[in-house]
C-alpha cells in the first residue's frame, strides 16, 4: 500500500509462473487462482481492467475446478462484478452479484 505496488506485482509474475511450471499438483492450482486473484486486484486498482478481468475469471474456472470453498468463490464473483460494473457492462455485474449471494446465502 504504502507505493509498493510495482515490487508486489513483480512477485506475483514471478508467482505465476513458478505456480504454472507446477500446474499439476493440486495445492499449486489453489496457489494460481489466489495469484490470479491477487493479479486481477492490482490490474483493477491500475485501472487496467480487461487484464484484470482475464486474471479474476482464471481464477475463478480453477477455484470451480477444484470446488474451493463457498466464501473465496463469492469473493472472486464481487471482485469481477466490479469489473464488469466499470466496463458498463451492469447486466453481466448482476449476475456475477447474485452468483456470489447464492454462494454466501446457502451458509
Amino acid at each position: 500500500r504504502a507505493g509498493n505496488a510495482k515490487a508486489a506485482f513483480e512477485q506475483l509474475k514471478y508467482a505465476e509462473a513458478i505456480l504454472i511450471a507446477n500446474f499439476s499438483e493440486s495445492e499449486s492450482n489453489s496457489l494460481l487462482a489466489v495469484t490470479c486473484n491477487n493479479l486481477g486486484c492490482y490490474y483493477k486498482r491500475t485501472n487496467k481492467l480487461h487484464a484484470a478481468l482475464s486474471y479474476l475469471r482464471r481464477a475463478l474456472k480453477i477455484e470451480i475446478s477444484m470446488q474451493t470453498d463457498d466464501v473465496t468463490v463469492a469473493g472472486t464473483h464481487l471482485n469481477i462484478c466490479a469489473i464488469l460494473s466499470k466496463l458498463d457492462k451492469h447486466d453481466k455485474a448482476l449476475q456475477h452479484a447474485l452468483c456470489a449471494l447464492e454462494l454466501v446465502g446457502a451458509h
